[in-house]
C-alpha cells in the first residue's frame, strides 16, 4: 500500500523493498515499481524542503539499492494521473513505452494547433489586433468546433483515415461524445440497415446455429432488428454505422 507520513530513511527501506518486490514479482510488477516511486516522490520533496534541490540525487545514490535511471522509471509511473490504468500490465517496459506514445501524440497535437494558429496571424498580419474565428470548416462534427473553440480531439484524430474520420463524427453527433476511445469501444462497423446488422449479429453469435437450416427463413429479422435497436444499439442512418448504447 502507498507510503503514509514517513522519514527520508523509512521512505529509502519502502522504495527498497517495492523495487525488490518488482523484480520478483509477476503480474504485480508494476503495482509495485508504482509504490516505490511514489515513495521516492515523497523523499525528494522532504529532502528538498529541508536541504534544497542539490542533494537529491546524492541521496539517492546512497540508500536507493537500484540505479538513478531505475529510479526516474518507477518516478515517472507514479507521477501519472492514469497510472490506475497501469496495472494490469505485467511489462514496466511495456508501460513506459505508452507513456512516450501518449506524450509524443500530445507534442504532435500541440504541433497542429500551433500551426494552426500561427498560419491564422500570418493571414492577418497587417491588422493590429485581429479576432480569430472559425467561420467554416469541412469533415468536423459540430459539436466539436464553434466559432471560438475547437476540441483537442480534432487534432487526435487528424492524422486518421477518412472513413475512421467520418465514423467517429457519427459517434460524436449520435452518442454524445466526444471521446476517442470510447468511440473505438461503441464502434460495431457499417451496415446497409438495421436489419443488415441484425443478420450479421445473429450470424456471427450463432443465435440460429441450434435451428434446422430449413426452418430458419422464418425467423424474423425485422423484428429482431427493432428489438437490437430499441435499447443495445444505435444506426447512425447517414452513414450506417452502428454503435454500442452501453460502451
Amino acid at each position: 500500500m502507498p507510503p503514509g507520513e514517513l522519514t527520508k530513511n523509512e521512505l529509502a527501506d519502502v522504495a527498497n523493498r517495492e523495487h525488490r518486490l518488482a523484480i520478483e514479482s509477476g503480474n504485480s510488477m508494476v503495482e509495485h515499481a508504482i509504490c516505490c516511486g511514489e515513495a521516492l516522490i515523497k523523499a525528494k520533496a522532504k529532502l528538498k524542503e529541508k536541504e534544497g534541490h542539490g542533494n537529491w540525487i546524492e541521496w539517492l545514490v546512497e540508500n536507493f539499492e537500484a540505479t538513478k535511471r531505475t529510479a526516474q522509471k518507477y518516478m515517472l509511473l507514479a507521477s501519472k494521473t492514469n497510472r490506475d490504468s497501469f496495472l494490469g500490465e505485467a511489462s514496466i517496459r511495456k508501460v513506459l513505452e505508452a507513456i512516450s506514445k501518449e506524450k509524443k501524440d500530445d507534442i504532435k497535437k500541440t504541433a497542429m494547433a500551433d500551426t494552426l494558429s500561427s498560419r491564422a496571424a500570418e493571414i492577418h498580419s497587417d491588422e493590429d489586433d485581429p479576432e480569430f474565428m472559425f467561420q467554416d470548416y469541412e469533415g468536423i462534427a459540430a459539436a466539436l468546433i464553434s466559432e471560438a473553440s475547437i476540441n483537442d480531439v480534432v487534432f487526435e484524430v487528424a492524422g486518421k483515415d477518412d472513413e475512421t474520420i467520418e465514423n467517429f463524427n457519427a459517434f460524436v453527433e449520435s452518442m454524445d461524445s466526444t471521446d476517442f476511445q470510447s468511440f473505438e469501444d461503441a464502434f460495431h462497423g457499417r451496415y446497409k440497415s438495421e436489419v443488415d446488422y441484425a443478420e450479421s449479429y445473429a450470424e456471427e453469435c450463432g443465435i440460429l446455429a441450434e435451428i434446422p437450416e430449413h426452418f430458419r427463413c422464418y425467423f424474423d429479422y425485422e423484428k429482431f432488428a427493432r428489438d437490437l435497436f430499441i435499447d443495445d444499439v444505435y444506426f447512425h442512418n447517414e452513414t450506417g454505422c452502428v454503435f454500442s448504447r452501453n460502451y
